[in-house]
This record gives structure tokens, C-alpha cells and sequence, in this order.
């Protein structure tokens, strides 16, 4: 099956236009998409809701959405009601089979004086694949602090790990009238990582103990000249990614300014 990753720019390309049909057409054909940067209430894409827009281009997908930052940005009387317009921004995820259940993780975060630093996010979906449930996490980490990205990947290892122990979104279900979720022990981590630092002082080492050796980097950005591998997707389980590639074409090199990076996943081996 085929597992996409990608950081769309809140459906921004390289040329200036916002066009989400195109970000839509760059991950044509995969089972589960992670998308990062997707905004609802944001001037630069005209307040558009991205949510909204990805759910209409992918009809036949179920879709979760984590906003890991929500800000005010105005308010009115509209009609007797109150209406608010929000700036959030988070990560989606896209799948083919049932998102049985979801978490918005909020990372570790400090507060900065003179950068832009937004709280970051990892959103979790338990999705029901053909060979068993299997969690994806859509991930964004921190681009300005090498200290707090270590301390995102410390939290989010924490959180991945311990998903079975802690009970993943809900257990003991049936007192609110609902199945209880699958608690599935395999999972991929996708997103933008923002390390491009590689070796020991990268952030993504703390992985390894449980990943083993990582995946060899893929550059993913810029995506006119790609030379950083921003991007990763990582599994739990080395067996269960079979190929990697970034997806890199005309279209992908225009329609954000990161390229999507694919995995081949063997979900007939997936069990829960």
C-alpha cells in the first residue's frame, strides 16, 4: 500500500498561487496521506478552511485533523450571532480504510523573542488496514531549536511507545455507547522533522533504539533543488516499509515548496 508524507505550505506552490487541486494531484493514488502546514483562518491563503478543502478533494477518504496552534484573529455580529475567525494550524491525515480513533499530541514547546515559533503537533490516527490496525502519526517538529526538536522526539517516542500501556484515545468505551479502538503496537511516524542534521547530533539518533538503524535520508526540500531531507517516514517495525522514494515530478516541484516522500508499506503483515 502506498503511505504519503507531505508538507503542503498551506497549499501554497513555488510560484505564489494558491491551488490545493495541485497538492491534491502530487499524492494522487496513495492510501494514507499525512499532510503538515494545513490551515484553516490563514491570511496568506485567504482564510481558507484546508480541512475542509482536502475532505471535498478526497471524498471517499476518512480525514482527522489536529490543530496544534488556534489563535483569534477577528470577531462579529453577524445576525444576532457571534462569528469568530480562527488561525489554526495542524496536521491532517487522509486515509482510504476507517480512522477508527485520533489524538492532537501537542510537542514540547519554549517560548521565543525574536523568531517565529508555533506550537507543533503530532496527529495520531489508529486506521483499520486490510492486515489489522496500524497507527500513522502526521508529524511537524520544530524549525528553529535544535534543543526543542530533541526534546519533541524525546515526548512523542514517550507517547508512540507507550500508546498500548496508556490506552491510546479511549478504553472502556462502552460506557459512552461505542466499540473500544483497536490498541495496535505497529506505527509509522511521517512528517516534517525540520532536522537537517545528520549523525549524532541529530535529533532523530533518540530514534534508534527502537527503529534501529533509520532509513537513508531522501532530500525533500527545497523542492525546485532538494537537498535536505527534511521529510522522513520512519516504522516501528523495520519490516513493515518496503521501499521509499521521494515523488518528484514538474507538477511536485511547483506545488509546495517541500517534495512528498512515498513509502511502500506491507500491511499484510500488520498485526494488532
Amino acid at each position: 500500500m502506498k503511505f504519503v508524507s507531505y508538507n503542503i505550505q498551506y497549499g501554497i506552490g513555488q510560484d505564489g498561487r494558491f491551488d490545493p487541486e495541485r497538492i491534491a494531484r502530487a499524492v494522487d493514488g496513495a492510501d494514507v496521506i499525512a499532510l503538515q502546514e494545513v490551515t484553516r483562518g490563514f491570511v496568506r491563503n485567504g482564510h481558507a478552511d484546508l480541512v475542509e478543502t482536502f475532505s471535498s478533494l478526497f471524498p471517499a477518504y476518512f480525514a482527522s485533523f489536529g490543530a496544534a496552534s488556534d489563535v483569534l484573529v477577528d470577531h462579529a455580529m453577524v445576525e444576532g450571532r457571534l462569528r469568530e475567525r480562527r488561525f489554526q494550524f495542524g496536521n491532517m491525515v487522509l486515509s482510504r480504510f476507517p480512522v477508527l480513533a485520533a489524538r492532537n499530541l501537542l510537542l514540547p514547546r519554549a517560548r521565543t523573542f525574536d523568531k517565529l515559533n508555533l506550537q507543533r503537533g503530532a496527529q495520531e490516527a489508529v486506521i483499520d488496514a486490510p492486515g489489522g490496525a496500524l497507527r500513522v502519526y502526521s508529524v511537524h517538529l520544530d524549525h528553529v531549536s535544535p534543543d526543542e526538536r530533541m526534546a519533541q522526539i524525546a515526548y512523542l517516542k514517550a507517547r508512540a511507545n507507550g500508546f498500548v500501556d496508556e490506552g491510546g484515545a479511549l478504553t472502556g468505551a462502552s460506557e459512552f455507547a461505542v466499540p473500544d479502538p483497536a490498541l495496535p503496537a505497529d506505527y509509522l511516524l511521517m512528517g516534517d522533522f525540520n532536522e537537517w542534521r545528520l549523525g549524532p547530533g541529530s535529533a532523530l539518533t533518540r530514534l534508534e533504539p527502537i527503529f534501529g538503524p533509520l532509513p537513508p535520508p531522501i532530500p525533500s526540500f527545497p523542492a525546485r533543488l532538494p537537498v535536505l531531507s527534511l521529510d522522513r517516514i520512519m516504522a516501528n517495525r523495520t519490516d513493515l516499509i518496503s521501499d521509499m522514494t521521494v515523488h518528484d515530478t514538474p507538477l511536485a516541484r511547483l506545488a509546495s515548496d517541500h517534495l512528498p516522500l512515498t513509502a511502500r508499506v506491507r500491511l499484510h503483515r500488520v498485526e494488532d
